[in-house]
Parts: C-alpha cells; sequence; structure tokens
C-alpha cells in the first residue's frame, strides 16, 4: 500500500515548493531617469505633449519603485 501524505496548498507554499515568477510586462514609466524626454498625456482626450522628467520620487512602501514624476513641457515653460 502506498503511503500518501496529503498536503495543502499553504503548506507547500510556506515550505518554499512554489516560487511565484511574474509573467506580467513591467510598466515602461518604472525605467523613467530625470534627464529623459518622455510623452504625457490623457487617454480620455487624446492630447499628448513632449516633456522632459526633472525630478522621480519613490514610493513609501519602496523608494526605489517610481511613483512621482515632476516633468516640464518642452514647448513652454509649464512643470
Amino acid at each position: 500500500m502506498v503511503d500518501r501524505t496529503d498536503h495543502s496548498t499553504d503548506d507547500l507554499i510556506q515550505e518554499g515548493h512554489f516560487e511565484f515568477v511574474s509573467t506580467a510586462v513591467a510598466p515602461m514609466c518604472l525605467t523613467f531617469t530625470a534627464g529623459m524626454t518622455v510623452i504625457c498625456g490623457c487617454d480620455d482626450s487624446g492630447d499628448r505633449w513632449m516633456a522632459d522628467v526633472i525630478q522621480v520620487d519613490g514610493g513609501a512602501k519602496d523608494p526605489k519603485t517610481p511613483t512621482l514624476f515632476l516633468v516640464a513641457d518642452v514647448d513652454d515653460p509649464t512643470v
């Protein structure tokens, strides 16, 4: 007779039998750095403009993940 030990999925995850591997493509904005020129806009209105990235700030949970971007319009001095 075969001895089978039933393990729940939670037990297997806690023991390290599974590892989460994301297959999702990271958003392009995560690669933005100060000095880059980017296209800004709104999908609702279709309005688009070119801007220079002045500053990139990280989030509270992970300061290395950019969450706030300060940009300046290249056509006029609007920030």
